[in-house]
Formats: structure tokens, C-alpha cells, sequence
């Protein structure tokens, strides 16, 4: 049975990023030498997974950059609306690693959002021209406070208006 460990905390200046841990047979005691051992191989580990950390974060940096850096080129290629939106959304759900993404403009007439387009799997919910009456959806909600939403799920949101044909296409 492996019942004997020891654990050492993997650190980066003043923050914990886990623990290390060795484990062996019961009533081992590790000796002052191992567990130094132990404590610099966390110490590597932790510098290294961190270094990695800043890679991987660096590099997500850089593909959105090079991303808006496309739409911008992408948007100027174009003043049709529509044709603008296709090209976002397309560039966005890539970006995000989402499985769909769409865009709704403001009838300045009604307050309703429309949308002029879609990539990805909402088409089997909501077709091209969809529309949102005014303060309804997530996108509804987005628009009405001003701010970034983030909802879960959408059928159970106490937040979220859903007229019942849009609940039901949901």
C-alpha cells in the first residue's frame, strides 16, 4: 500500500500553484536529504509549469492579436454590413474556440436586434434575420445593461427574457 507521502508545494515567488507529491510504502519515513531534494525538484517543476503557463498565455495573446489584426484587414475589404458581420463572427468563433457566434444590429426604429449573421452550430436554432424583440435574450440583456453577460443557461436565467417562441426555438 502507498500510505507513506510526502508533499511539497509547487511555489512561483508568493504563489502556490499545487503541490508535488511522492508516495510510498507504508511507515517510510523521507529523509531530511529527500525531502530537500523533493523541495528544489518542486521548486523546478514550478518554474517550469509557470514558464509554460506564461507561454501558453503569451501565444493565445498573439493569435488574438493576429485575429483582430484580420478583421480589421477583413473589414476594410467590404462597407456592406452583412458581409462585415459574416466576417466576424467567422473570425471571433475561431478565435474563441467557440461553437458558434453571431451578431445582432439595432433596429433603431423597433429596439429589436436582428441578425445579419451566424458561423456555427446556431443555425439549427435560429436562421439568418432572426430576430430579438427589444430587451429580450441574452443579447437583449447585454444591451440593456450596458455590459458583458455571461449566462450558463439560458432557459433557467431569472435574468434572461425569452418571449415563448424564442423559448421554444431554444
Amino acid at each position: 500500500k502507498l500510505l507513506s507521502i510526502l508533499s511539497v508545494p509547487l511555489r512561483v515567488q508568493d504563489r502556490v500553484l499545487g503541490a508535488f507529491a511522492l508516495l510510498d510504502r507504508i511507515g517510510r519515513a523521507f529523509e531530511a536529504e529527500e525531502i530537500a531534494l523533493a523541495s528544489a525538484f518542486a521548486d523546478f517543476a514550478a518554474m517550469a509549469i509557470e514558464n509554460a503557463r506564461l507561454y501558453e498565455e503569451t501565444e493565445r495573446r498573439r493569435e488574438a492579436a493576429e485575429a483582430l489584426a484580420e478583421v480589421v484587414r477583413l473589414v476594410t475589404l467590404s462597407l456592406d454590413p452583412a458581409e462585415v458581420s459574416q466576417r466576424i463572427v467567422e473570425s471571433a468563433r475561431t478565435l474563441l474556440h467557440a461553437r458558434a457566434a453571431a451578431t445582432y444590429l439595432l433596429d433603431p426604429d423597433t429596439g429589436d436586434l436582428v441578425q445579419p449573421a451566424y458561423s456555427g452550430d446556431v443555425a439549427s436554432v435560429f436562421e439568418l434575420g432572426t430576430v430579438f424583440p427589444k430587451g429580450t435574450g441574452v443579447v437583449g440583456l447585454a444591451m440593456r445593461e450596458g455590459r458583458p453577460v455571461n449566462v450558463r443557461n439560458v432557459l433557467e436565467s431569472p435574468d434572461v427574457v425569452l418571449t415563448p417562441a424564442l423559448r421554444a426555438r431554444v
